[in-house]
C-alpha cells in the first residue's frame, strides 16, 4: 500500500460493491454538468457510518468521470487541502494521478467554475500513481490525471476532507492502529 508524500491507501474497510451501486444508480438519474455530479452522504445511512467513524470527512461525495481519451487539466484545489478518493470502474494503470513541482516561476489562475487554480508555467513532474484502491491524496500540490491507452470511462467518488493532508494520514492511521 502507498505511504508518501502525494498518497495514503487506506486498509481495506469500505464496502466498495455497495458504493459502487450508489454512485452507479446516481450517475443514471443525475445529468453530469462540470465532470461530476454530488451525493449527499448524510442522506445515506452507510456513508453516514463512515462519516461518524471518520468525523474530518466531508458531507458530500462528489463523482468524478473521465473519458477514455479526456483527462483532467494541471491544477491545484482551491476548496480542500486533500482528498479520500474511491476507485468505481476504469481505474487502473490507464489513468495516472501525476503530481508537479515548478521549475522557476508560475503563476495560478482560479476557475471559479471549476473551483481550482489553473497552473501556468513550467513544472516538472515529481511522482505519479494509479488511483486502483482507496486513498487518501494531497489537493494542495500541483496535479493532473492524463489517460494512456483507456478503454473505459474512469470513475471516481472524491470525499473532500477537512484539514491537511498529514493530518488526515495521522487519523486514518490512528482508527486502523485503534482497530486492531
Amino acid at each position: 500500500m502507498l505511504d508518501n508524500f502525494y498518497v495514503y491507501e487506506t486498509p481495506d474497510f469500505l464496502d466498495i460493491p455497495y458504493i459502487t451501486n450508489l454512485v452507479m444508480r446516481k450517475l443514471e438519474t443525475d445529468f453530469v454538468l462540470q465532470g461530476y455530479v454530488r451525493i449527499d452522504a448524510t442522506q445515506d445511512p452507510y456513508l453516514k457510518s463512515i462519516m461518524e467513524q471518520f468525523p474530518f470527512i466531508g458531507s458530500w461525495l462528489n463523482i468524478y468521470h473521465t473519458k477514455p481519451d479526456g483527462g483532467i487539466p494541471l491544477h491545484i484545489d482551491g476548496h480542500r487541502l486533500a482528498a479520500f478518493n474511491i476507485p468505481i470502474s476504469g481505474c487502473d494503470e490507464t489513468s495516472q494521478t501525476i503530481y508537479y513541482e515548478p521549475v522557476g516561476e508560475i503563476e495560478k489562475v482560479y476557475k471559479e467554475d471549476e473551483r481550482h487554480y489553473r497552473i501556468l508555467g513550467e513544472m516538472k513532474e515529481v511522482y505519479r500513481f494509479a488511483l486502483t484502491r482507496p486513498a487518501l491524496i494531497r489537493n494542495d500540490v500541483a496535479h493532473d490525471v492524463k489517460r494512456y491507452n483507456a478503454t473505459e470511462t474512469r470513475i471516481i467518488a472524491s470525499w473532500g476532507v477537512g484539514g491537511t493532508f498529514e493530518e488526515c494520514v495521522l487519523k486514518f492511521k490512528e482508527f486502523f492502529q485503534n482497530r486492531g
